[in-house]
């Protein structure tokens, strides 16, 4: 304290005698002496660097009696460390609390914060109906949203031979489920599972409708196989397979190489000459409406191709190219030959230029000589 006091009394004491008054001498050469005396002390003490700010007399005090007693500082740290510990030990948040909250030192006793309970939001009453009106909409427009899309009417489209019962029961949909549980795909493999029915579309049609389009298949042919017969439709697909089960109204094809039919698959592969021309006759033949008109179809060899009509008539259409144009010749030459009673004969529409027409020529008749009786040996 006291060595501080004269550092601050010499500092005085310089600052004093650097302004000295420079009159104090009457004499012109020692006042000019003192003159540049003081200008060269104001130079210097422009040169000095000046403090940011000037310590208080109790900051000096303060770090005096911190001079004093080094350890105090560090006694205080520690101090707060145990109480810091003590405290996490209990379960307190200490980074919630200042380190005022450790405690007051000069006391000697420490303060425990309070935990600090969480506030309950308050709603008024108004508020709360407004969220209870809320919560029952909510719930409404679900119950409505869930009654709104059940199933009241499945419409089928495209049967003939089957009835709409039929069609929905081999489906397996139903009315009154909710329109997204409708299992369609599941619906499509049971149709597709009936050989006779062929499947467009099924399609959702909210909110309540289901609507199920099919294509029935129509037999069309008879393949005559070894022992059995296998129903077709005009593309080909396999209907049932049996003995002797065609009848008269179905045209009978022969010759056919194949074997190892399957019912609701189609005939073979594509690429197999006999049935793409089995295919493409039974279209042509549709398209010109003969298909009724013809009992039976020769494909043994499928370049040399021969129709038999339910007249009688056997018409040669030859290789499947142009045929066409082949069928356009038959339908055109069937109704003269029938107006004249040509029951019999060959029709070829296999060569260019138009059909040719051959009657059938039956053999002569020829009585037979009448053979005399040999008499009868007579006995003696």
């Amino acid at each position: 304290m006291n060595s501080s006091k004269k550092g601050q009394a010499l500092n005085l004491k310089n600052q004093v005698r650097l302004y000295a008054p420079t009159h104090i001498s009457d004499s012109s050469g020692h006042k000019k002496e003192n003159q540049e005396k003081v200008q060269l002390n104001r130079t210097r003490l422009d040169k000095r660097p000046v403090p940011a700010t000037v310590p208080s007399r109790n900051a000096a005090s303060k770090n005096t009696k911190n001079m004093q007693n080094p350890n105090r500082t560090g006694q205080k740290r520690r101090e707060q460390a145990k109480e810091t510990n003590k405290l996490r030990i209990e379960g307190y948040n200490v980074h919630k609390f200042s380190k005022d909250t450790l405690g007051d030192e000069s006391a000697g006793a420490s303060k425990k914060p309070k935990a600090q309970a969480k506030q309950k939001r308050v709603y008024s009453p108004k508020q709360k109906l407004l969220y209870a009106a809320a919560a029952v909409g909510t719930i409404g427009v679900l119950i409505g949203g869930y009654f709104l899309f059940l199933v009241e009417d499945i419409v089928i489209e495209g049967a003939s031979n089957y009835s709409a019962e039929d069609i929905i029961s081999i489906s397996g949909l139903e009315t009154g489920r909710h329109m997204m549980l409708c299992d369609t795909e599941a619906a499509y493999k049971r149709l597709e599972a009936d050989p006779y029915l062929k499947v467009r579309s099924i399609e959702l049609e909210f909110p309540r409708t289901i609507r199920i389009s099919i294509k029935e298949r129509k037999e069309i042919a008879a393949i005559a196989a070894q022992g059995y017969d296998v129903i077709i439709d005009c593309e080909g697909h396999v209907l049932a397979i049996g003995e002797l089960m065609a009848s008269n109204r179905l045209m009978r094809v022969i010759g056919m190489s194949q074997v190892g039919f399957h019912v609701n698959e189609p005939l073979g592969t594509g690429s197999d000459l006999q049935v793409k021309t089995l295919i493409t006759l039974i279209e042509q033949l549709k398209f010109y409406g003969l298909i009724e008109e013809v009992s039976e179809a020769d494909l043994s060899n499928p370049l040399r191709v021969s129709l038999l009509t339910t007249d009688g008539i056997t018409v040669v259409v030859g290789q499947p190219d142009n045929i066409k144009e082949k069928l356009a010749w038959m339908r055109d030459v069937l109704p003269s030959l029938r107006s004249g009673e040509n029951t019999t004969g060959v029709l070829d529409v296999s060569a260019k230029g138009g059909a040719i027409y051959s009657p059938a020529t039956p053999p002569a008749f020829q009585e037979e000589p009448e053979v005399p009786e040999e008499p009868l040996p007579q006995d003696d």
